[in-house]
């Protein structure tokens, strides 16, 4: 049970962080965009995010290598299938 809750935590913080992580770059190469919303101490609080995130991702891998892993291989295999199905289109 523990090592299925490391695996999706472990791949659900990296989502998560790519997430907003995303969000930063987007803003960065087209500031001129419309914001639908804005978040709170821009560029500081994503910023804060992904660094305790990629702390706790390292902090994750280092404790439970297989785990976490294997949760990357899942988003990297999930990012080329969504490459693939894009091209097919």
């Amino acid at each position: 049970m523990d090592q299925i809750q490391q695996y999706a935590g472990f791949t659900l913080t990296l989502f998560a962080t790519l997430a907003v992580s995303s969000v930063i770059v987007l803003r960065w190469r087209n500031p001129a965009l419309p914001r639908p919303f804005r978040t709170w101490g821009y560029p500081l609080t994503p910023l804060f995010f992904v660094a305790v995130s990629a702390w706790t991702m390292i902090w994750a891998l280092r404790g439970r290598p297989l785990e976490s892993l294997l949760g990357l291989a899942t988003v990297l295999a999930s990012g080329a299938v969504f490459g693939l199905l894009g091209r097919a289109r």
